[in-house]
Parts: C-alpha cells; sequence; structure tokens
C-alpha cells in the first residue's frame, strides 16, 4: 500500500467523498485477494512439474490447498464482476464516479480536498480531469472480457455458488461448457486493479500495490521438503551400508 487516505482534521468530507473512500477500499481489498489467489494457484499448479514428489509428501492437504486458492479467487472474481441490484462491483463503482465527477475529480475539488498534502505546494503538479469519456473507456476496457466474464458468471451460477439441477442431471461438466483461462483472469485482474488507481490518482493522488510477494514463501516450503527428503534418502543409504558391514 502507497498511501494512506487520512485527511487532516481541518477537512470535512463530503458523503459522496465517503463513499468514494469505503467503495474503492473494498473494491481494491477485493482485487488483492483476487491476484493472491490466483497467483498461488498458479504457482503450486506449476509445482507440479518439478516438485511433484514433495507434493505428494502431503497429497490431501496440497490438493484441498490449490483448489482452496482457486476457489477463493474465483469468488473475489464474482464479487467484482456479476452484476446485482444490492451488491457494489466495479461496474456499480463506475456509475457511482461516472454520477459524481464534479465532486470527486474536479480541479477545485482535488486542490481543497489535498490542501495540506506536499504535492499541493508543487505549482507543477498536474491533476488530470476525469471525465464521462474516460469512464465509458473503462467500461469498454471490461466489455472486451464479455465472454469470459459471461463464463465466469454461468460457472458461479451452475457450479460454485449453487449446484444446478439440470446440468448435473445431464451430466454437463460446467468447466468445459463455460471455460475460463487463468491468463484471461490474471488480465481483467489487472485491468480492474488499474481502474480503481487510476481514479485514487484524481481523487487524492494515492494508489494501492495490488501485488504481494505471498508466492516466494510456496518456493521455500518446496526446498524445505526436499531438503528433508534428501536427508532421509542419506540417513536411509548409511544404515544400509552400516547394515552390509
Amino acid at each position: 500500500m502507497s498511501t494512506n487516505k487520512a485527511n487532516s482534521k481541518a477537512y470535512n468530507k463530503s458523503s459522496v467523498e465517503h463513499k468514494f473512500d469505503i467503495y474503492y477500499k473494498q473494491l481494491i481489498d477485493e482485487i488483492i485477494k483476487a491476484r493472491m489467489h490466483l497467483r498461488l494457484y498458479k504457482r503450486l499448479q506449476e509445482a507440479k512439474r518439478n516438485y511433484l514428489k514433495e507434493l505428494n509428501q502431503a497429497p490431501g492437504f496440497f490438493s484441498f490447498t490449490i483448489n482452496a486458492h482457486r476457489d477463493a479467487g474465483l469468488m473475489s472474481m464474482f464479487r467484482l464482476l456479476k452484476k446485482q441490484d444490492n451488491s457494489l462491483t466495479v461496474w456499480k463503482f463506475l456509475d457511482f464516479v461516472d454520477s459524481n465527477l464534479e465532486p470527486l475529480f474536479s480541479s477545485q475539488a482535488f486542490a481543497h480536498r489535498n490542501a495540506d498534502k506536499w504535492f499541493a505546494k508543487d505549482k507543477d503538479w498536474h491533476h488530470h480531469v476525469l471525465t464521462h469519456e474516460d469512464v465509458e473507456n473503462d467500461r469498454n476496457a471490461l466489455k472486451e472480457f464479455e465472454k469470459t466474464i459471461e463464463n465466469l458468471i454461468m460457472l458461479r451460477d451452475k457450479k460454485v455458488a449453487h449446484i444446478d439441477q439440470k446440468f448435473t442431471l445431464s451430466a454437463i461438466d460446467v468447466s468445459k461448457e463455460f471455460p475460463i483461462k487463468l491468463t484471461e483472469l490474471e488480465r481483467i485482474t489487472a485491468v480492474i486493479a488499474d481502474i480503481l488507481n487510476k481514479y485514487s490518482v484524481a481523487y487524492d493522488s494515492s494508489t494501492y500495490s495490488v501485488d504481494m510477494s505471498g508466492d516466494y514463501g510456496v518456493q521455500v516450503m518446496l526446498d524445505a521438503i526436499r531438503h528433508d527428503l534428501e536427508r532421509r534418502d542419506e540417513q536411509r543409504a548409511r544404515l544400509i551400508d552400516e547394515t552390509r558391514k
């Protein structure tokens, strides 16, 4: 995380600004979780190529862990993208900012809100005023993934959130009927993160880093298991040699 969004006590936020803070924080937290779970899922799946023996030391644990990261990542994607009347999604966020461009992103609102920030004193500081065209461009950027999003929602409705009776009785493989590529999910999360941070920059010049280095621990764990297996093999070899003597 780069910057705290706390304003000075002298500045009283409007209800619109309070909503922006809450909406942005909720959605950026969700995108961080989505990217982290999908990254760990990908990392553990890739480990099967070179660390299958290590993973098989606890097959039940690793199997459920891999699937849990996949499902958790998908659940975050569902929350971000499935349109529902009472749900906060990236679509709802774009509608909200589109309706409140002036109080949120005008030069006057930006200067008033950030009067105590260091960059407010920099005469060369440039503030980008967002427009309806910016919002529409962001909607279109997401619409480029329309097929993947449709498949994602169908997977959610037919298998993850509910077990669809018709599909079950028909022996339809929902995952094959509505295929989703991990690379596409990664691209969508990157686009959403860029969109959210663009509005945050225009609001108070702050952003969140949405990528964490948690997958480094996966390598440490796998190497530790490998080291332990090698140590046991060495001990076994020594015992065999001593027995032969």
